[in-house]
């Protein structure tokens, strides 16, 4: 039995009516992530010359790089559906999974910038990284059984919401905790970074709604939207705030001369040779690698882009001896 008596309708033919105009939406938000990958290779291959390819735009490029490839298994999960009119339910489960991959990947990523990592020290400590690991596992772990209770207790029949299950609110907490750990991060790095302020406001604010744009639609969703357009609406939603996360960060570490919010002023040659132990706490601190936090140069001055949007670099992190000008911290995470 089809939905349409015109056979040649292929975007409505198949799905149900709960499923109308999601294959749509995936398909604008696969050329929109094609678009964007794009850029951010080009930044990357800017960065790398610029030596400031650092960890934590690694991270943001592989939660990018996943995220297009679980947009890649549910296009093909809908283009196969409605030619076909059988679903086939593992594209579509692999497509969730790789999207709360690359959902993990990424609030590990804001996590580790709220905490200062790459901007104003080079490592995290044991006891950080233990937390960071933990906290990893404890949000696939949720993620996974999220997945396999819609697989085994969901009737296919019906129309059910993924987030109204035990797993689904177990899910949304995690996120909640996982906003309050990137508030903490972010306002211990200020106590002591101030200067990064420019940096840190955007980054909180857009960030702050990030976190709580997709649990407000996840919870709305319970019993207020109609179960008829509940996926395709809540899908819409959560593929617009994966990709406004992505795009802002893209904003955010664009490296031009106009962009004042730019993170990164440490080459990444530049980290390994950094001191690892911590010292005394001062002003201008550097927390447990002896990063100065904006102090980049022996004299406490911070270089300013110069006009082919290069840094200049020349004996940062570096410490005069003789003036005492650079001091360091150590920091607790």
């Amino acid at each position: 039995m089809t939905n349409d008596l015109d056979e040649n309708n292929f975007f409505f033919k198949h799905y149900s009516a709960d499923e109308f105009y999601i294959l749509q939406e995936t398909i604008a938000f696969f050329l929109a992530y094609m678009f964007l990958l794009c850029l951010s290779l080009y930044v990357a291959y800017s960065l790398h010359i610029r030596q400031l390819y650092h960890t934590t735009f690694k991270l943001y490029l592989a939660s990018l790089c996943v995220e297009y490839l679980a947009l890649i298994a549910q296009l093909i999960y809908w283009v196969d559906y409605g030619y076909s009119g059988i679903p086939i339910a593992n594209w579509k489960n692999l497509g969730r999974f790789l999207d709360f991959a690359s959902q993990v990947i990424f609030v590990i990523l804001l996590i580790l910038m709220g905490k200062g990592y790459t901007i104003t020290r080079g490592r995290i400590s044991v006891g950080g990284t233990i937390k960071i690991i933990v906290f990893s596992i404890v949000f696939i772990c949720v993620t996974i059984a999220m997945i396999i209770w819609e697989i085994v207790s969901f009737d296919p029949a019906l129309v059910l919401y993924l987030y109204d299950s035990l797993p689904g609110y177990a899910l949304i907490g995690v996120r909640i905790l996982s906003w309050i750990w990137f508030l903490y991060g972010i306002g211990f790095t200020l106590k002591h970074f101030p200067e990064k302020m420019s940096f840190y406001v955007p980054f909180l604010i857009v960030y702050t709604v990030w976190f709580w744009f997709g649990n407000t639609v996840a919870l709305i969703a319970i019993d207020t939207i109609p179960v008829w357009i509940k996926e395709k609406v809540v899908q819409g939603c959560m593929l617009f705030v994966t990709f406004f996360g992505h795009l802002v960060f893209l904003i955010l570490t664009w490296p031009t001369m106009a962009n004042k919010t730019f993170p990164y002023h440490i080459k990444t040659t530049q980290v390994g040779a950094m001191d690892p132990q911590p010292r005394t706490t001062g002003p201008g601190v550097a927390i447990e690698t002896g990063m100065g936090g904006g102090a980049y140069t022996p004299n406490g001055v911070q270089v300013p882009f110069e006009p082919d949007g290069e840094k200049r670099f020349i004996e940062m992190f570096t410490t005069d001896r003789s003036s005492n000008s650079v001091h360091t911290a150590s920091r607790k995470d």
